[in-house]
């Protein structure tokens, strides 16, 4: 389900539930998820929270186990339980939900191949070819623990330039790596697209980082501010 459409299964229910203050925020078309659902939060009954989150798409289900804290835990069972009805937001809750150990197995077998790495890389290139502006950096694991550290803030990352329309750029995976957060041969990594005015998206294919290859992951961003998309063009050595 694309965005536009999210936002108007949310609007509707919101407007059953006679949440007024929830409709003015997703009515904006600036506020992200973490926005949306701290104004939810806020408006909504913790139940009639989670029935309407249940009543979308799977996404809705991530974004919930990342942005609402103090779930108990047939809550977070009942999300996770959509969470897995798509592989790719599967992958995505795997990947980046804690507190979720016991049901890592039913996300693993729903992610499928999204699970599994795509490959040995030593660095991502992107072609964007979306009407919008774009940079992107990477994430990885090093040592079971989830970087850049969590609680660090992203204008301290390292990103690549702003793409335009028709502007592409490589980086090495070592590019992005920071003081406090070390990056190690046999890191699994993945790129993180932020899209100017529009939705950022964290892919969910892994890759294995090594400094000993020459291929990159090379993505194409694609779409506009209101429905943009990032693919997997290929594993491959970068364009020069």
């Amino acid at each position: 389900m694309d965005i536009l459409a999210q936002r108007e299964l949310g609007l509707k229910l919101a407007q059953q539930r006679g949440a007024d203050t929830l409709q003015s925020v997703i009515s904006d078309r600036n506020s992200d998820y973490s926005a949306i659902f701290a104004a939810a939060a806020r408006d909504l009954k913790p139940g009639a929270l989670i029935e309407a989150v249940l009543a979308g798409p799977p996404e809705w289900a991530f974004y919930a186990l990342t942005n609402l804290p103090n779930l108990d835990a047939d809550e977070r069972a009942a999300l996770v339980a959509k969470a897995a009805t798509d592989p790719f937001t599967a992958a995505n809750t795997l990947r980046g939900v804690r507190g979720i150990e016991a049901h890592s197995d039913a996300l693993t077998q729903a992610a499928g191949n999204f699970a599994a790495t795509q490959g040995t890389i030593s660095g991502f290139y992107l072609n964007n070819k979306g009407s919008y502006n774009c940079e992107f950096t990477m994430y990885w694991v090093d040592n079971g623990k989830a970087q850049p550290q969590t609680g660090s803030k992203s204008d301290k990352w390292v990103w690549s330039s702003k793409l335009m329309v028709g502007q592409d750029e490589k980086k090495a995976c070592t590019d992005f790596a920071l003081t406090d957060s070390p990056l190690k041969e046999g890191d699994t990594v993945w790129i993180y697209l932020w899209v100017q005015a529009g939705q950022d998206i964290e892919s969910p294919l892994r890759f294995t980082y090594s400094s000993a290859v020459a291929e990159y992951a090379c993505f194409t961003s694609s779409g506009c501010t209101q429905s943009d998309s990032l693919a997997l063009d290929k594993v491959a050595s970068p364009p020069s």
